[in-house]
């Protein structure tokens, strides 16, 4: 870490539980057996930082025996630095990922809802939300489509808000994106939600009625549940 102020800060070093391992849970494994805070020990935890220095931290990890091993750990990492009259000089969290060296690392996602809500005339937004079901964190984008019966070709995007970012094993990324049917033909569409993963990238899709209605078009999705595949790239 650097200290670009011209004058000197006191950095303490706190290791923290990360908060999207708290409460979630994938079959027997909890969120709470992949924090890896107490394991960490930071090196020097506290410091004095120079105005305009740099410093270097090691972090040194202990992990526990256990006949259940899995790939990824993590914990919070936070830097709190004061000035020497003790005002506030700074706060920093970062990421810590302690990785099993004998285990592959998967990321991988799976849709769990799709949903579509008018919002004013021609227009609907669409909600996705995913799991990730994999072993380890993924940053994803997302994309939301309508594409033609056929899924041949896009008709049109909806401007994606809420994207994903950093995900961690057993977090649920919702996002939403909205849609202008103003220019659409009436008929049958289908309704695409995007998780774009790197190796694998994930979609949920819906298939969806558009009709000409007195006050503009209306939109409804037909009765089918979710449909989870591989994304499709038009």
């Amino acid at each position: 870490m650097s200290n670009p102020s011209d004058e000197d800060v006191e950095v303490k070093c706190v290791p923290g539980r990360p908060v999207g391992l708290s409460g979630v849970a994938i079959g027997d494994l909890l969120g709470e057996d992949l924090v890896a805070t107490s394991w960490l020990e930071v090196r020097p935890d506290t410091f004095t930082l120079r105005a305009g220095a740099e410093r270097n931290l090691r972090v040194l990890v202990r992990a526990p025996a256990t006949d259940k091993p899995q790939a990824s750990y993590y914990s919070d990492l936070r830097l709190q630095a004061t000035h020497p009259d003790g005002q506030a000089a700074g706060d920093f969290r970062t990421l810590v990922w302690v990785r099993a060296p004998k285990i592959d690392v998967v990321a991988k996602a799976e849709p769990m809802r799709l949903s579509l809500a008018e919002q004013e005339k021609d227009r609907y937004v669409a909600t996705a939300q995913f799991a990730n079901v994999g072993n380890t964190h993924f940053e994803a984008g997302a994309k939301i489509r309508v594409l033609n019966a056929g899924q041949t070709e896009t008709v049109i995007e909806g401007e994606v808000e809420g994207a994903p970012g950093l995900v961690l094993p057993m977090g649920m990324p919702e996002f939403s994106g909205a849609l202008d049917f103003s220019k659409v033909p009436a008929g049958l569409y289908n309704l695409l939600a995007v998780l774009e993963l790197e190796k694998q990238p994930c979609a949920a899709r819906l298939p969806i009625r558009v009709e000409d209605g007195p006050e503009g078009k209306v939109v409804t999705i037909l009765p089918q549940t979710v449909v989870g595949e591989e994304a499709a790239r038009p």
